[in-house]
């Protein structure tokens, strides 16, 4: 008899989705987020496992668990320290005071994120087996596409980080998204060490390898990161949250980042203006056109009706230049 053919293992996708979960708790927001995930939820070779992690001050607990269940959870965890009237970081050359010896700025999120890597951890023990990539989400991103299907991702290259927006020469404005979008990053990759540069840390995609650095990060904030930079690689955000993410996977060796496919030309999130006289909390949509001054809002504008798309939604592709050469990504 003709030996059997062997199946490969099973492709293991562990997604964080963190955050504050005002958005989550509505049906359509649980829909779309579903819509995303499916390509990998519904085939048989992948396990994907979803993690939430949330602010919980915010929103009552059993609507969250209540999310958590339609988007098949493994776990949900719930957190005090919110990230709700954190005082915003030194914006580079903007006018800033003394704020103590260390900075402390995205700890609140940075905790949920360690909190993520030690559900990733507590699944990865024998017999199981590592995770090949992790997904963090937060609660309230549009996703312009579904996510690729499986097939694409056992293709996908192991020294690659993946972020929403990536600015390769962000170094010329107290915020850098002045440059954006004439600098973004699009199919292009660059080493994760270059200086300058400016990666967004709501949304990412990870090599395992890469996936222990950027959720460890509450670590070295606990650990006191300096307000006087140590180096040059955030050039002057070195305040920022976004300059921890940086800093950490900096770390990995050989790797580079990319900007993900599925989140260009722009991004939209769901905010909350506050709670209605005769209901829940409001939700209202909004899509982020193009980035203005943190403190301005002039760069958003609603939406139309439809906004959250769930059957409509199609699917992406990984860049080719994402992909092991060799590999063929269409079976």
């Amino acid at each position: 008899m003709p030996p059997r053919e062997q199946r490969p293992a099973a492709l293991r996708i562990a997604v964080c989705l963190s955050g504050l979960p005002k958005a989550i708790v509505t049906p359509r927001m649980q829909q779309h987020l579903a819509a995303v995930l499916q390509p990998l939820a519904d085939d048989p070779d992948t396990d994907l496992d979803v993690f939430m992690h949330m602010d919980g001050q915010t929103m009552d607990e059993w609507a969250v668990r209540h999310a958590a269940r339609r988007l098949r959870a493994l776990n949900v965890l719930f957190y005090g320290n919110s990230s709700m009237g954190e005082e915003p970081p030194n914006l580079g050359d903007c006018p800033t005071r003394n704020r103590g010896p260390c900075c402390r700025h995205g700890y609140a999120s940075s905790v949920k994120l360690r909190g993520c890597l030690r559900d990733i951890e507590a699944n990865e023990r024998p017999p199981q087996r590592p995770y090949d990539f992790v997904l963090r989400l937060r609660p309230d991103i549009e996703h312009l596409f579904r996510l690729p299907p499986s097939r694409q991702w056992r293709c996908l290259r192991r020294d690659i980080a993946w972020a929403m927006i990536v600015l390769p020469n962000a170094t010329t404005h107290c915020f850098p998204g002045n440059a954006y979008p004439r600098a973004r990053l699009a199919n292009g990759l660059v080493p994760v060490t270059k200086p300058g540069l400016f990666l967004d840390d709501n949304l990412a995609l990870l090599p395992r390898r890469a996936a222990q650095a950027y959720l460890s990060v509450a670590d070295q904030i606990e650990k006191c990161v300096p307000t006087r930079p140590l180096n040059k690689l955030c050039q002057r955000r070195w305040e920022w949250p976004e300059c921890r993410v940086h800093q950490a996977l900096a770390t990995v060796p050989r790797l580079l980042i990319g900007e993900l496919p599925s989140t260009t030309p722009a991004f939209a999130f769901v905010d909350c203006e506050g709670p209605g006289k005769n209901g829940p909390p409001c939700v209202q949509p909004f899509r982020r056109w193009q980035y203005r001054h943190f403190s301005e809002r002039a760069g958003f504008a609603r939406s139309p009706a439809g906004f959250l798309g769930d059957k409509g939604l199609n699917a992406s592709r990984f860049a080719t230049v994402a992909l092991r050469q060799g590999c063929s990504p269409d079976g």
